[in-house]
């Protein structure tokens, strides 16, 4: 008997450590952003391979290689809902100070959900060179440029550069 509950422990304290160590692995690739103007206080973005490609393409076609991401992932769309609209965005552009460094991210909807969100393709793309856009702007040090005259300026240089894509303002 002894022997079986010893055999048992140690199944669940190996179970137990695999367990806490793929979750440890799941948090290292994620960063929690401040989100002022949606319904959540805090988001967590989780890394995206397949989104981090799209957006170094989009940044070395339509930004010259000069944008800065430090997280870019999925999310869920719910998660996405503004502060006192009942619509939800499809993308998020973030920004933070910590310390004497600014962190970037960008939250993205999948194209589609559980919650019955179906995107174009065309249309995400459109949405994720929006939310570069903000990036661009921040990185320059123009974090109140919001949908302003100069960010219509650039979305409409991009959609000329590539008309395929959804020209999205808002």
């Amino acid at each position: 008997m002894r022997k079986l509950l010893i055999v048992i422990f140690t199944c669940l304290l190996f179970v137990s450590c695999a367990t806490t160590k793929k979750a440890t692995n799941s948090i290292e690739n994620s960063r929690f952003f401040h989100a002022p103007s949606l319904k959540t206080s805090q988001i967590e973005i989780i890394e995206n391979q397949e989104l981090r490609d799209l957006f170094d393409e989009f940044n070395e076609l339509y930004f010259e290689g000069s944008l800065i991401v430090d997280y870019i992932g999925y999310v869920d769309g719910c998660l996405l809902r503004g502060k006192g609209k009942t619509y939800n965005y499809v993308g998020y552009a973030f920004w933070e100070w910590h310390a004497d460094a600014c962190r970037y991210g960008i939250a993205m909807a999948k194209k589609s959900d559980s919650n019955g969100i179906n995107i174009s393709e065309n249309y995400f793309n459109g949405v994720l060179l929006h939310e570069m856009t903000h990036l661009y702007f921040y990185q320059k040090g123009m974090y109140h440029e919001n949908h302003g005259k100069n960010f219509r300026e650039m979305i409409d240089k991009l959609h000329e550069m590539n008309p395929e894509y959804e020209k999205i303002y808002d």
